[in-house]
C-alpha cells in the first residue's frame, strides 16, 4: 500500500513501520501459564518511550522524504510480502472505494 500511495502523492511520505516487542500494560493481562514465557520475553522487549524515539527518528531520515516504505523496528528498510503489481493495485483501488468520501 505504501508503494502504491506513493505513486500518487510523490510529495508525501508513506511508511509502515514495524515496532517489533513492546512491553506495554497490554501483557501484563495473560493466563497465569503464558506469565513464564512473557518474563521471558521482556528481556528482549524495548519500552514504548524508548521505540517511540526510534521510530522518529526513522521518518526523520532524510532518504525517507517522499516515496513508499516499510521499515523494521531499528529503522531499516524491511522485507514485505508486497505480492504480484496486480495484488497490490486491486488493494490500493479497493481501499480507496471503501474510504471514499
Amino acid at each position: 500500500m505504501t508503494e502504491e500511495y506513493s505513486k500518487l502523492h510523490l510529495a508525501i511520505s508513506f511508511c509502515h513501520i514495524l515496532p517489533g516487542l513492546v512491553n506495554t500494560p497490554g501483557w501484563n493481562v495473560t493466563l497465569l501459564w503464558i506469565r513464564p514465557l512473557l518474563a521471558i520475553a521482556k528481556l528482549v522487549m524495548i519500552s514504548p518511550e524508548e521505540r517511540g524515539q526510534r521510530m522518529l527518528a526513522a521518518l526523520l531520515k532524510p532518504e525517507y522524504k517522499t516515496g513508499g516504505f516499510v521499515l523494521d523496528a531499528y529503522g531499516n528498510e524491511a522485507e514485505a510480502g508486497k505480492g504480484t503489481p496486480e495484488v497490490r493495485k486491486q488493494l490500493a483501488e479497493h481501499y480507496r472505494t471503501e474510504v471514499a468520501v
